[in-house]
């Protein structure tokens, strides 16, 4: 099945780490089991899983998170690069479920850190493992 680029988006640069996102190019991003071909939209979980077309949205979200993996990307940086418009913590909470049910299965899953944000991670959170200081 052949993909071409449907959408332009203008590029994005990361207000925390500087990473400018260009999407007119080819960026492809993995971790753990997830492939995600950026500038099409694609996602395919794992080697032998079919490549499928995921919105805008959900894209962004899950390639922000691929590219902070296994650190915490707060709420307001995630609003701030997705320049959401309808910017809310109920939207994203919202996308975020979306997100996670499309790689549900996959080995990787996105993990709350209440208070503080979300990450991306194939290891299992244990509760209250961040926000501890290394006297405790």
């Amino acid at each position: 099945m052949t993909h071409s680029f449907m959408n332009y988006h203008p590029p994005i640069t990361c207000p925390e780490c500087g990473h400018r996102i260009e999407p007119e190019k080819k960026e492809v991003l993995r971790y753990g089991p997830l492939v995600l071909r950026v500038d099409v939209r694609l996602l395919k979980i794992g080697d032998d899983g079919e490549p499928r077309r995921i919105a805008w949205i959900d894209m962004s979200i899950l390639a922000e998170l691929v590219r902070h993996h296994d650190r915490v990307c707060n709420k307001d940086h995630l609003m701030t690069v997705l320049d959401l418009w309808e910017a809310s913590p109920y939207n994203l909470r919202t996308y975020i479920h979306r997100v996670r049910k499309l790689i549900r299965g996959s080995g990787a899953h996105i993990a709350t850190i209440h208070g503080s944000g979300y990450m991306l991670t194939t290891r299992d959170i244990k509760p209250f493992e961040f926000g501890k200081t290394k006297e405790e």
